[in-house]
């Protein structure tokens, strides 16, 4: 006789991390309320009880990160739609999902990481040097005014705007092309913020109409290693300025 549909411990389990889930929404969003953050409390909201993006809520939590609204964002962004669909049970963990072209994701607590260092009140133009498949780019566009991303691969480019648009992702644009001399047409962005780099590799250096402050990032992917403040493969934070 064929057996379909969950074994009854399988469903034990998944009722229970649904209603962790629905706790953890609702936390959030007693959270938001107490602060009075309505955009927190819209995007928690985005999230409509689904639970699939709380395990990467915690993680992001576990890294040092407290800002509502980056919580919120991470709640409303189910990370599946931003991996390949072979690696979709994997989305939940906080884990880099290999890419096409041996480019691997970031992990998510990395990305969060990084956006926080941003410091975003939703004012802001973000200009993203790599874009991989567009979690990080989804994740900057709910919290940012607008997004320009640039991704040096044009099959990854494509996939990401494909993803985006599944999303429901508005506010982001993303081109195919070399990143390292930002967009002229829209410069200075307000905030510049890169991908990490792939291993053993550096971030392409700014232009020279950027200068240091903080508030934006380019983070080495050797989370180990700090360098000097001079030195454009370091974990380091970027503003944009006029030339």
């Amino acid at each position: 006789m064929a057996v379909t549909g969950a074994l009854p411990a399988e469903e034990g389990l998944m009722a229970a991390a649904r209603r962790a889930g629905e706790a953890r929404l609702q936390g959030l969003m007693r959270a938001a309320r107490r602060a009075g953050d309505p955009r927190a409390q819209e995007l928690v909201a985005a999230a409509e009880g689904d639970c699939r993006s709380l395990e990467l809520v915690t993680a992001a939590e576990r890294a040092g990160i407290h800002d509502l609204r980056l919580l919120a964002a991470i709640a409303a962004t189910p990370r599946e739609l931003f991996v390949p669909p072979r690696s979709a049970g994997q989305a939940c963990l906080d884990v880099p999902i290999p890419l096409a072209h041996g480019q691997p994701t970031s992990q998510p607590s990395l990305v969060a990481q990084m956006i926080d260092a941003l410091r975003l009140t939703g004012a802001e133009t973000v200009l993203e040097i790599g874009t991989g498949y567009g979690y990080q780019t989804a994740l900057l566009a709910r919290l940012a005014r607008h997004v320009h991303s640039i991704e040096r691969l044009p099959d990854l480019a494509a996939h990401a705007r494909a993803n985006l648009a599944a999303a429901g992702i508005t506010g982001a644009e993303v081109l195919a092309g070399d990143g390292s001399a930002g967009l002229p047409e829209h410069a200075p962005p307000t905030t510049p913020s890169s991908s990490p780099p792939p291993p053993r590799t550096s971030p392409p250096p700014w232009p020279s109409s950027w200068r240091r402050a903080a508030g934006s990032s380019c983070p080495s992917r050797d989370r180990s290693r700090t360098s000097s403040p001079s030195s454009p493969s370091s974990a380091d934070t970027w503003r944009a300025s006029a030339s």
